[in-house]
């Protein structure tokens, strides 16, 4: 029998007679049995409880637990893993964003931690200045970088967003957006090169009325602008040789017509000296009707022409004049004025009519010759016999009829004088030939 004094304290721990220090050192993974024994034979072996405890700082002083890490995730809204150290971290947005780490070590063991960021994004300004440009002096040129920017500075210093342009040059400015403590910011630049061009000049000089070229016209301006002659030419200067009226017109411009430009008109006139153009003297009846012409060879429309008689034709018509001498005159007017006259002598020309005709061949009275019959062309005659038969006809009677060996005596003609115009007059009368 145990007697009853033979107790223990069971609210106490004992420590172990064979102590747990051996296992240091040993592998950690896989299945572990320990064994519990009462080596107090007083009671029977009863075990009140029992506990194991393990800690990751049981080691001795000086020593490092380390397990080699086997594989790293990542996940998260926009992570995107490089390997298994490094992740790049890429959002759209500012917000609260949760990312994952799980490790895996080499014994299998899985460590996961949970990380909230707060993200502040702040947007890259995008600035954009347009295209390098070319324009007219005194055109307005406004640069905008853009709004809703933080801060914005351009090569010349100024700080607004809109830059008033004069200059040629080029132009580049910086923007940036900053985070709320305004640590960081995140900038966006650009550059344009103006150019200003000079508005183009040109003067044509005044008109011009000349008796002969060339006529220069000079429209030159710098080396860069183009030429838009009325003629068709494209060159700065142009020469007018051919007699004529010219209204030029240029048009001086910058790479398009209307860039930069400018026009002129000048009112050119090449009209050669007139040349007399009027006899001295002129003779004509008082039935005929006589032209009179000014004009000059090829260049008729250059000139304006001013008669005595008030028409302003190349030509002056003279008919229906009573005998007498008169002076017509013309003035021929072009760049220069050439006077020029003619003296018209007008005469009655009435014709006389022979009634003998003596055709001996003594060259005295041969023929039936009329008058002044020259200033009749195409008058007609027709001769008759007694007994009313014709003997001789002509359509332009030259006065040539020297009785055609007819025997003495008397005949009867007829005569149809023309005027001209269609204008005929008749005459009739008798003829004596005498032998």
């Amino acid at each position: 029998p145990i007697p009853a004094t033979d107790t223990i304290n069971h609210t106490n721990y004992l420590i172990p007679e064979n102590p747990l220090s051996g296992l240091v050192g040993c592998p950690l993974n896989g299945i572990w049995s320990i064994e519990i024994c009462d080596h107090w034979g007083r009671d029977n072996g009863w075990v009140f409880e029992w506990m194991l405890t393990l800690s990751s700082n049981s080691g001795a002083a000086g020593w490092e637990y380390s397990v080699d890490i086997d594989s790293i995730d990542w996940d998260g809204q926009s992570f995107y893993p490089i390997n298994d150290s490094t992740a790049i971290f890429n959002p759209d947005s500012s917000g609260v964003y949760n990312t994952y780490i799980t490790v895996y070590d080499e014994y299998g063991c899985t460590y996961t931690s949970t990380d909230p960021l707060t993200i502040e994004v702040i947007a890259n300004p995008e600035i954009d200045l347009g295209e390098d440009t070319t324009l007219c002096e005194g055109m307005p040129l406004i640069l905008n970088a853009g709004g809703g920017y933080d801060e914005y500075l351009w090569n010349n210093n100024t700080t607004d967003s809109l830059l008033f342009v004069e200059m040629s040059g080029l132009y580049s400015v910086t923007a940036t957006n900053y985070n709320i403590d305004h640590t960081l910011g995140c900038s966006g630049s650009d550059t344009m090169i103006v150019s200003f061009i000079p508005n183009a000049m040109v003067d044509l000089g005044p008109d011009q009325c000349v008796t002969e070229g060339p006529v220069t016209l000079d429209a030159t301006y710098a080396s860069d602008f183009s030429y838009q002659w009325s003629t068709g030419e494209n060159t700065p200067v142009i020469n007018l040789t051919q007699p004529g009226v010219y209204d030029v017109s240029v048009n001086v411009f910058y790479d398009t017509p209307d860039m930069c430009s400018a026009q002129d008109t000048v009112h050119i006139r090449i009209i050669p000296e007139p040349i007399p153009p009027l006899p001295d003297t002129l003779f004509m009846c008082a039935h005929q009707a006589r032209i009179l012409t000014a004009e000059q060879p090829n260049y008729n429309n250059l000139y304006n022409f001013i008669w005595s008689t008030g028409n302003t034709s190349t030509m002056q018509t003279l008919s229906n004049m009573s005998p007498g001498v008169y002076m017509i005159q013309v003035k021929i007017i072009g760049c220069d004025t050439l006077t020029d006259s003619t003296k018209v002598t007008v005469e009655a020309c009435d014709i006389t009519i022979p009634n003998v005709i003596t055709p001996n061949g003594d060259g005295i009275n041969d023929q039936f010759q009329i008058g002044n019959l020259e200033y009749y062309p195409n008058s007609e005659i027709k001769i008759y016999n007694r007994w009313g038969k014709k003997i001789y006809e002509s359509e332009n009677y030259q006065g040539d009829w020297d009785g055609d060996n007819h025997p003495e005596g008397t005949y009867f003609y007829i005569l149809r004088l023309n005027y001209g115009n269609g204008t005929l007059r008749e005459f009739h009368g008798t003829i004596t030939i005498l032998y």
